[in-house]
């Protein structure tokens, strides 16, 4: 009895394993196939987004501009990335640290003149702010923008008038800045020289030709009250002319006496 049962569970145990061994079969010629097709290599789309090296901010920081070339030879994207948490670029610390070489080296290599940062700051903001006159010159020559408006509405000249770089500011009235540009607070350059108190700024600006927004809306409420009266007065004109026209055409005695002539 006890043969027979163990008979019965080595037939079971047969047929398990040949269920078993069935499922781990030899692949298919279609399985073959699939399993021979290669893993495509990454795109050049597919590459690690470029990212700023911990050398090369140090580089930007200290001025060094055999290092910063060496470092854009193997990474040159990094030339228009963020160095900072407020997002500004290279040639904007640069700009700010006062770094002249470096700023040309950067722009000579792709540096863009008008990047801002987080704050809508480009770097000739920072040029501004600071009184770096050479820096301003040179943006300027590389065609950076010198009515650039950060997220505030504020200029390049707003931030030197702000700072009272007197120099600065002549500077950018030179170069063509707008001398009465508003701000998001509706304020010109001159308002921020007043609020300051820079009395020579004020007296710089007054003679560039600047004036407060108070002034410049009585200039304009002026202008645009001219400008609608003069319509006005060319309208009741030509209203006057029409009616006369239509007076004498319905008159019959001069009607006759036209059509007599």
């Amino acid at each position: 009895m006890m043969m027979c049962i163990l008979t019965r569970q080595a037939a079971c145990a047969a047929i398990v394993v040949t269920v078993f061994l069935s499922g781990c079969a030899t692949p298919s010629s279609d399985q073959t196939r699939r399993a021979e097709v290669p893993v495509p290599t990454p795109s050049v789309n597919d590459t690690t987004p470029p990212i700023v090296l911990p050398e090369f901010t140090t580089a930007i920081q200290n001025g060094d501009v055999t290092k910063v070339v060496q470092l854009l030879d193997g990474n040159p994207e990094q030339i228009n990335l963020a160095v900072g948490e407020d997002g500004s670029t290279p040639l904007q610390r640069s700009v700010q640290y006062g770094h002249q070489q470096l700023t040309k080296v950067l722009v000579e290599q792709g540096a863009s003149v008008d990047l801002a940062d987080n704050y809508g700051w480009a770097p000739l903001h920072y040029a501004a702010m600071n009184g770096k006159e050479d820096a301003v010159s040179f943006l300027l020559e590389k065609g950076a923008d010198v009515d650039r408006k950060a997220h505030q509405g504020e200029t390049p000249l707003h931030w030197a008038v702000n700072n009272n770089q007197e120099k600065t500011a002549v500077l950018l009235v030179r170069h063509g800045a707008r001398l009465n540009a508003l701000d998001d607070l509706g304020r010109t350059p001159l308002d921020i020289a007043v609020k300051m108190g820079h009395a020579s700024l004020q007296r710089t600006l007054r003679e560039a030709g600047c004036v407060t927004s108070q002034e410049l809306a009585e200039t304009y409420d002026w202008t645009a009250s001219q400008k609608t009266l003069r319509k006005l007065q060319t309208f009741q004109r030509r209203l006057k002319e029409t009616s006369a026209r239509e007076k004498q055409d319905s008159d019959p005695v001069k009607a006759d006496a036209h059509d007599g002539e």
